[in-house]
């Protein structure tokens, strides 16, 4: 049975992948409505600033669009300077810390 809360999409150059997104449905937030996720989204560094991660990214945000999503968030640690650089480019309607604890 194919599951259609959740996607792979694969940015590929000569059949050699050279970048990937996950996207997938969380759960229905009484504040956005039903919300999607990049789980992963990377490139190889060689391919990078060639447009391939807005690709992904534009793909990732019509998927989410298509499967009835409202809003698309990501993750992403603070270390991680030159992904940060890349997210404000591509122009967040918002953004937020994040928390975690290990159990």
């Amino acid at each position: 049975m194919a599951d259609d809360r959740a996607a792979v999409l694969v940015a590929d150059d000569e059949d050699t992948i050279v970048g990937f997104a996950t996207v997938y449905l969380d759960i229905v937030s009484v504040r956005f409505g039903q919300r999607a996720w990049v789980e992963d989204l990377a490139v190889a560094p060689d391919h990078r600033s060639r447009g391939i991660g807005r690709a992904l990214l534009d793909a990732a945000k019509s998927w989410a669009r298509d499967h009835g999503a409202a809003k698309l968030e990501l993750n992403s640690g603070s270390a991680r300077v030159d992904a940060h650089r890349f997210y404000e480019r591509e122009r967040p309607d918002g953004w937020s810390r994040s928390f975690r604890w290990a159990l």
